[in-house]
């Protein structure tokens, strides 16, 4: 008997769980290196954070526009490829924060290899080894200097 209770427990939290797991699948429209619109949804990438748009930064003997790029890397990463989003939580603005993959691939992560994004920690630290890869390769951001975009917002 209690193992039918513990059983039919999990059973209704299992589904309560699917429940609150919303999925959105379709093409996307790229805002900047860790946002888009999915399914007239706003949605942010999780475990990593990109420079916004704005932002620049310093490269050998030049000044880019670091965030521009960001929005680039996301957008070739997503042109013509069906976007799938696992919802994680929400927002208070409603932005969907979600694991989002196209073609079967983690976005997050190949935002983070390319270095156009940052691994954020305080969502996860699923990214980190990546980073350290991409940091060591000189990719992306890392060519040159650039203020953590997290700093940058809060300047």
């Amino acid at each position: 008997m209690v193992r039918l209770i513990t059983v039919a427990f999990c059973l209704v939290l299992s589904a309560t769980a699917m429940a609150q797991e919303k999925t959105y699948t379709g093409k996307v429209e790229v805002i900047d290196g860790d946002t888009f619109i999915l399914e007239a949804t706003r949605i942010r990438l999780y475990g990593v954070d990109a420079p916004d748009v704005r932002q620049t930064c310093r490269w050998p003997k030049l000044t880019v526009r670091c965030g521009v790029l960001a929005g680039d890397g996301l957008r070739d990463l997503t042109l013509g490829a069906v976007v799938t989003c696992v919802q994680r939580s929400v927002l208070a603005d409603q932005t969907v924060v979600a694991t989002c993959t196209a073609e079967g691939r983690d976005i997050a992560r190949n935002m983070v290899h390319a270095g156009w994004a940052l691994a954020d920690v305080k969502q996860s630290g699923r990214y980190v080894p990546v980073e350290a890869k991409a940091r060591a390769a000189n990719r992306g951001l890392w060519r040159g200097v650039f203020v953590l975009p997290w700093k940058w917002r809060a300047e």
